[in-house]
C-alpha cells in the first residue's frame, strides 16, 4: 500500500515539474513533439494565427495561447513578423546574410535560438506566405525538432513578388479572358519594351517627341513640347531611369532645352507648339496655356553642365514669361522678376482691327510702357469683338469681366471645357496675381448651385 501511495505522489510531483518547467519565464522547455511551444506572438494584431494555434495543439496535445508582444518575454514562444524579440532581430540578421548570397532582395526565413522560434518576413504582403510556410513545412509533422540557426528560407525579388501579388487578386477577380488581355498588355512595360518605344518616338534633329509612332510617320506631323515632357516623366516612372539628369546624355538633354527655348516667341514670350501659328493657338486658351506649362516643367527638370566642369545648371527661357517662375537668363542672374509681356492676343481684346500695327510695335516691351501705350491707342476707339477667347490681365476688373463666361451653371458640358481652359493657364493667373478672383467666383458659383438644389430638395 506504501509502495503504491510513493508512485503515485512521484507521479504527481513529475508531472507538475513538467508543467511549471513549461510556463514559467526562464525555464528551458523541452524541444521534442511540439510540447515546449506553447505561446504565439505577434506585433501586428491583423495575423490570422489560429491554424497555426490549432495545428500545433493537434500536435502537442497541450493548450496555446496567442499575444501580442507587449506581454512578457518566455522561453518555448514562436513570434511571428517584426516583433521585439530577440529571436526576431537574430532572424532578421540571419535572412540579410543569406539573401546577401543570392540575386534576391526579400524573403522569409524560420530560425531557432534553441529556444524559441522566430517566423520573419521582410517585405510588406508576405505574411500570409510565410505563416502558410511554417505550417506546412514544420506542424504537418508529428513532432517539431528545429534546430538553433536557420530552418527554412525563400527567397524573391521585391518586383516580381508585387507584380505576381497582384496578379493572383486579379486573376481570383475577372474573367480569364479579362486577365489575358491585361496580361498581354503589361507585357508592353516589361524589360526594355517601353524604353524602345519611347526612343522610338524621339526625333534626334528636333530634340523632341512624337505623340505616337503614326505621328512619326505621317509627314506634317512635329514633335510637341507636351509629349515631350510626358516622355520624360513615363520613363523615370516606369523605370527606364530614375533621373533624366543622370541616365541621359548632355547631348540629348542639350537638344531637348534648345529644341523647347527654340518654342518660345519673342515678340510675346509665350511658348508655341510649332504645329499651330501663333495666332491660331491664342484662339485656344488651353493650347497655348498647356504649352507653357509643359515648357515650364522641362525647363525646371532638365540641367545641363554648359561649361564642362561637371556641375549641373538650370536652364531659363531666353525672354521673359508671363509666369514668374520662367525669369529669363539675365532676370535670374541679377535677382530680378521677369515683367509680364503684354500679349497681341490681350491687347486686341479692346482694340480696332486697324489698331493692330501699333500694338504690335510695343509687344515685349516692359508691362508699364506697354500698357500706356495701349491704354492711349484705345482712348479714341470703340472696342470691336474679342478675337480671342485670351484672358484680359490689364486691370482686375477686366478679368473679372472676362471670367464671367464661367458663370453659366445651366450649361455643364460648356463649364467643363472653360473649367479644362482655367486649368490649363492657372499658372499664369496665379503669377498675374489674379487666382483670387478665380477662387472667389468658382466659390460663389458653387454656393448659388447649392442653394438652388436645396431649394429644389436635391
Amino acid at each position: 500500500m506504501k509502495n503504491k501511495l510513493l508512485i503515485l505522489i512521484i507521479g504527481i510531483i513529475a508531472s507538475a515539474a513538467m508543467l511549471f518547467s513549461c510556463q514559467i519565464p526562464g525555464l528551458t522547455p523541452p524541444l521534442g513533439g511540439g510540447a515546449g511551444y506553447n505561446r504565439l506572438v505577434y506585433a501586428d494584431e491583423s495575423l490570422d494565427l489560429i491554424e497555426v494555434r490549432q495545428a500545433l495543439m493537434d500536435m502537442n496535445g497541450s493548450v496555446v495561447t496567442i499575444t501580442d508582444d507587449t506581454e512578457a518575454a518566455a522561453n518555448g514562444e514562436i513570434v511571428f513578423g517584426d516583433t521585439n524579440r530577440a529571436v526576431t532581430s537574430a532572424a532578421k540578421t540571419a535572412l540579410e546574410k543569406e539573401l546577401a548570397k543570392t540575386e534576391y532582395d526579400c524573403g522569409i526565413i524560420v530560425y531557432s535560438d534553441g529556444k524559441n522560434i522566430a517566423v520573419y518576413w521582410s517585405l510588406e504582403g508576405m505574411a500570409e506566405l510565410a505563416i502558410a510556410a511554417f505550417v506546412s513545412e514544420f506542424l504537418s509533422l508529428d513532432t517539431l525538432n528545429i534546430d538553433t540557426g536557420v530552418a527554412y528560407t525563400e527567397f524573391y525579388k521585391k518586383d516580381e513578388f508585387r507584380r505576381d501579388k497582384a496578379w493572383a487578386l486579379i486573376e481570383a477577380e475577372a474573367d480569364p479572358q479579362v486577365v489575358s488581355a491585361l496580361k498581354e498588355l503589361y507585357g508592353f512595360f516589361e524589360g526594355t519594351k517601353l524604353a524602345a518605344w519611347c526612343a522610338n518616338l524621339y526625333d534626334p534633329e528636333v530634340g523632341g517627341f512624337y505623340f505616337s509612332i503614326s505621328a512619326r510617320d505621317t509627314e506634317g506631323y512635329l514633335p510637341d513640347m507636351e509629349t515631350t515632357s510626358h516622355m520624360i516623366s513615363l520613363m523615370e516612372t516606369n523605370g527606364a531611369f530614375a533621373d533624366c539628369n543622370v541616365a541621359l546624355p548632355e547631348s540629348i538633354k542639350a537638344k531637348i532645352i534648345e529644341y523647347i527655348k527654340g518654342n518660345q516667341s519673342k515678340k510675346d514670350g509665350y511658348f508655341y507648339h510649332s504645329q499651330w501659328p501663333q495666332d491660331k493657338a491664342l484662339l485656344k486658351t488651353d493650347r497655348y496655356g498647356r504649352d507653357q506649362g509643359w515648357a515650364a516643367k522641362i525647363l525646371e527638370g532638365i540641367t545641363l553642365d554648359t561649361d564642362g566642369d561637371g556641375v549641373q545648371e538650370k536652364q531659363y527661357p531666353n525672354y521673359c514669361n508671363t509666369m514668374k517662375k520662367l525669369k529669363c537668363e539675365e532676370h535670374s542672374k541679377n535677382g530680378g522678376m521677369c515683367v509680364f509681356p503684354i500679349t497681341e492676343a490681350t491687347a486686341l481684346t479692346s482694340l480696332a482691327v486697324s489698331d493692330k500695327e501699333n500694338i504690335t510695335d510695343v509687344i515685349g516691351v516692359g508691362v508699364c510702357s506697354a500698357v500706356a501705350k495701349v491704354r492711349e491707342a484705345t482712348s479714341s476707339v470703340i472696342a470691336t469683338a474679342t478675337v480671342s477667347d485670351h484672358p484680359d490681365y490689364s486691370s482686375r476688373e477686366a478679368f473679372s469681366a472676362w471670367l464671367e463666361q464661367y458663370n453659366n451653371p445651366e450649361k455643364v458640358k460648356e463649364n467643363s471645357g472653360k473649367a479644362h481652359n482655367l486649368s490649363a493657364i492657372s499658372d499664369e493667373i496665379a503669377a498675374h496675381g489674379m487666382i483670387d478672383i478665380v477662387l472667389d467666383q468658382l466659390d460663389r458659383i458653387q454656393a448659388e448651385v447649392f442653394e438652388e438644389q436645396k431649394a429644389n430638395g436635391e
